[in-house]
This record gives structure tokens, sequence and C-alpha cells, in this order.
């Protein structure tokens, strides 16, 4: 009975290192994936679009209505309320300056759909309280 009680005892332990490990592994991915960008508020709200639309890569070569309308949040978020300029978005997202200023021009017609109308909300608002805690 002791022997099955140090085994019991020994393999929690191990779990613990086990999971302690896994947070580590999923924090550095998180860093390394905030770090990529060199301003903050790019990170963030990249991380955070990522995060209300469940996708894994904002900027992945895409046309899907989700990848595409995020893409246009993203980008008219960052160039009206940040200040960024088509040029410096394009150049911190591999993509030509002139696709970033067709998303930014044509946000309105995403803002039309109720469910992206409603992630933009939540985003901004989320990116604002994300703001004033930094």
């Amino acid at each position: 009975m002791e022997e099955i009680e140090q085994l019991l005892k020994q393999y929690k332990e191990d779990q613990e290192v086990l999971h302690k490990k896994f947070q580590e592994k999923v924090l550095q991915a998180y860093n390394a994936k905030q770090n990529k960008y060199k301003d903050q508020n790019f990170a963030s709200l990249k991380c955070l679009i990522e995060s209300v639309f469940s996708i894994p890569e904002l900027f992945v070569v895409s046309r899907k209505d989700y990848n595409v309308s995020a893409r246009a949040i993203f980008d008219y978020i960052i160039h009206n309320q940040e200040g960024y300029t088509f040029s410096s978005i394009a150049r911190q997202t591999n993509r030509d300056r002139t696709t970033v200023m067709h998303s930014v021009e044509n946000y309105d017609s995403f803002n039309q759909v109720a469910e992206y109308k409603e992630n933009y909300e939540t985003i901004i608002s989320l990116y604002a309280k994300n703001k004033n805690t930094n």
C-alpha cells in the first residue's frame, strides 16, 4: 500500500512539473508573438483581434471573409486611432500600402455585417481597457 501511495505522490509531482513547463512554454510563445513587433500597441491589437476572431495568425494570406474583415478592423483601428501611416502598417504586416489603404477605405462595408460590427465593438472596448492599464 505504501508503494502505491509513493507512486501516486511521485505522479502528482511529475504532473505539477509538466504543468509548470507547459505554462512557461505558452507564456514564452505569447511573449515571442508580441515581441515580433516593435510597437506594443501594434502587437497587443494584433493579439486581441486574433483572439476575438479565433484565428491563429492575422496576416496570413487568405481571402476568407473573417480573415479579411479581421485585417480590415486592424487596419482601421491602427490607422485612425493610433495614427499609423498606410506605409508603416504595410511594412510591419508584409503587405502593400495600397492594400492597407483599400482595407481602411472599405471598412464601412464590413461594419454593416452584424457579427463583424459586434466584434469591432468588443475589440475597441477591450483595446481601450488594455491601453488604460498600460
